[in-house]
Order: C-alpha cells, then sequence, then structure tokens
C-alpha cells in the first residue's frame, strides 16, 4: 500500500507541474494568443528557465468601445522593479473578442519596453501613441482588424531539419551561437523565428529575424539589411513580413 501511495503522490506532483507549465489561464486566452502573434520571441515562457511561470497579463484600461489597453510580461519576474528577470514587457491594445476569436490591428498593436531605460515618461508616450493608432475611443471597425482562433498553448521550438541547418549556418557565419525562438505564425504555413546573440550584456547583441516559408525557404533580415533592435522593432518586422508576403496564399516559385 505505502509503494501505491507513493507513486500516486509522484503521479499528483507530476500532473502539478505539467499543469503549471504548460497551461494559460483561459481568461487570459484573447491577450495571449494576440501577444504570441505580435511580439518576438513570445511563446508563454520565453526562456528555458521560466517554463513554470505563466505570462502575467494585466489589463491596464478599457474604452468606451470595448477595447483593451493591457500589460504582458514573460520570465520570472512579475512586475517592472525587477526587469533584469524579465524575458518581454509589453503593451497591447485588443479591439474585440468573442467566444472564439480575438481581434486586433495588425503591426501596429503594441509597443515593448526597454528593460535597462524604463521610465514611467516614456512607457506613458508610447501608450499615448500606441492608443491614437489603434483609435482608442473611436468606433469598432471589423474591417481593420486581424482575427485569430483564441489559444492556450505555449509554443514549442520545433523546427525541422532544414531550418536547423540554416541556423548553423549563421551561427558558423556570425562566429557565435544563436538563441531561436518560434514566434508567430501566419494562416498558410510561414512561422517567424528570432535568433539573438548569446553572452554580453542582454538584449545587446546581434538579432536576426526570420520568415520560414511552407516549402521551407527563409526571408531573412539579414538579406534586406533590416537591423533589428530588441524593443524598437515593429517597422523592421512590417518590412520583413511585406517581404515574406506574409498571410497571403504561398505559391512556390
Amino acid at each position: 500500500m505505502r509503494r501505491v501511495g507513493a507513486i500516486l503522490i509522484l503521479l499528483f506532483l507530476a500532473l502539478s507541474f505539467s499543469g503549471c507549465r504548460n497551461n494559460i489561464l483561459a481568461e487570459d486566452a484573447a491577450y495571449y494568443t494576440e501577444t504570441i502573434n505580435s511580439l518576438l520571441w513570445c511563446r508563454g515562457n520565453s526562456s528555458d528557465g521560466a517554463k513554470k511561470y505563466r505570462p502575467k497579463i494585466e489589463i491596464v484600461e478599457k474604452d468606451a468601445y470595448g477595447r483593451v489597453l493591457f500589460s504582458y510580461r514573460e520570465g520570472f519576474s512579475t512586475d517592472h522593479e525587477d526587469l533584469s528577470s524579465l524575458n518581454i514587457y509589453g503593451f497591447l491594445i485588443m479591439q474585440a473578442e468573442d467566444d472564439e476569436f480575438v481581434y486586433y490591428y495588425e503591426d501596429v498593436n503594441y509597443v515593448c519596453v526597454s528593460f535597462t531605460d524604463y521610465r514611467e515618461d516614456v512607457c506613458s508616450r508610447k501608450v499615448d501613441e500606441l492608443k491614437t493608432a489603434n483609435d482608442w475611443g473611436k468606433e469598432f471597425d471589423l474591417d481593420k482588424c486581424i482575427k485569430k482562433t483564441k489559444s492556450t498553448r505555449k509554443i514549442k521550438n520545433n523546427l525541422d531539419s532544414s531550418v536547423n541547418s540554416f541556423i548553423d549556418k549563421k551561427e558558423k557565419e556570425a562566429g557565435t551561437d544563436f538563441r531561436v525562438c518560434v514566434s508567430a505564425q501566419d494562416d498558410f504555413g510561414r512561422t517567424i523565428i528570432s535568433m539573438s546573440e548569446f553572452g554580453g550584456t542582454p538584449w545587446q547583441g546581434r538579432l536576426i529575424v526570420c520568415i520560414i516559408q511552407p516549402d521551407g525557404s527563409v526571408v531573412c533580415s539579414d538579406d534586406y539589411s533590416l537591423v533589428f533592435d530588441y524593443f524598437e522593432y515593429a517597422n523592421d518586422l512590417q518590412v520583413l513580413k511585406d517581404k515574406a508576403n506574409w498571410n497571403n496564399e504561398f505559391i512556390a516559385e
């Protein structure tokens, strides 16, 4: 009986840790889905050591038409007092949600916060600009929105051999290792990956962003002289998406 009891306890603990590691809260599904489809290296936990921590999602403000301004944080820390333990800190605006989908303006729906220069006045200015770009306080316009099916699943770094070969080539060219994170996917099979340089001051090394096409070919920021910043990358990411014909039917050349 003792052996059976011990096995049951171990099974309970395993399930408890599994749930903690893998589950996003159902009430956060809309906000989480928008974020993982918007921010780079965002997948529910952006470092292996943070797997047991859920992202911290907080509603900051709502307008009269149902839009929601929310903050999103990944990593070990839950507030900006310990930014060194964060991997991501951003503000986003959700236009609307229903039982199945979340609706938002693609590419202009977020701003990221620099951990090394966090200032309330800077955040306030960025949030004001974010509100303007997302029609805060105006009537809802579905035609301007993209929609995504709600999800509570964390993103996994499952890459095929051809993509891993491409990453190996880039590491040899750069003479360093890259930390690779899979981010958003479009409706036609494209996937965004980011490769950040290990070592040195955090968030200061080289950052390469690529879009993997359905046939395995790669559209890389290096090919278009796009120099991605770790926080101010929205414009460059939009350019790269345009180069890859993001969210349009893929036609092999």
